[in-house]
């Protein structure tokens, strides 16, 4: 529903693409902030972990099956800015690095806690930072990924650089799975 409202929101010249946007990258933090071990606690990776697949590869499916719902809408709102302004701002480095950073942190932050935990305790660190004044506008920019008006996002991402974007992203992601791996699953009992 989001998406479709931002795509109306795009076609019609309502909204820019990045505001339209926004609230479907604030979702996609959410969705991919699913969490691992509860999932395993329950046994939902059983068949698959008796059959022989590692952990980590059961890791990296997960994340990727939990972050392929918001790229897809971030997909279709990139190919309809393009297909009616000709040029896409949400394809721009800095919009890129905002997904990156959604994409990769609150599932690596939730591996370990309940459904969504990761990215509730992103969005009320980011709102607490809003109310802080002097705070660097780079910080609420890493914050608040979300918020893609912001210079260190709307500036062309010149502000962050790609590594340190690449490092943020990858360590969290890498540290992860590592964890996953390496994670004692004990099983809940039936109820």
């Amino acid at each position: 529903m989001t998406t479709l409202a931002a795509v109306a929101a795009i076609v019609s010249g309502a909204a820019s693409a990045t505001a339209a946007a926004a609230p479907a990258l604030f979702l996609h933090m959410f969705a991919s902030s699913s969490g691992f071990a509860l999932p395993a606690r329950r046994g939902h990776f059983d068949l698959i972990l008796t059959r022989g697949a590692s952990r980590r590869r059961v890791a990296v499916f997960h994340w990727c099956l939990s972050i392929s719902p918001g790229l897809c809408c971030w997909l279709l709102l990139a190919v309809m800015e393009g297909s009616v302004y000709g040029s896409s701002s949400l394809r721009s480095p800095g919009a890129l690095k905002a997904v990156a950073l959604a994409s990769t942190l609150p599932w690596a932050f939730n591996t370990r806690v309940a459904r969504q935990s990761g990215a509730v305790a992103w969005a009320v660190a980011a709102s607490m930072a809003e109310g802080l004044r002097g705070l660097s506008p780079v910080v609420l920019g890493l914050l608040a990924p979300w918020r893609l008006d912001a210079p260190i996002w709307s500036s062309g991402g010149a502000v962050v650089g790609w590594v340190p974007v690449v490092i943020a992203a990858a360590g969290a992601l890498g540290a992860a799975i590592i964890a996953i791996d390496r994670m004692d699953v004990p099983l809940e009992s039936g109820q």
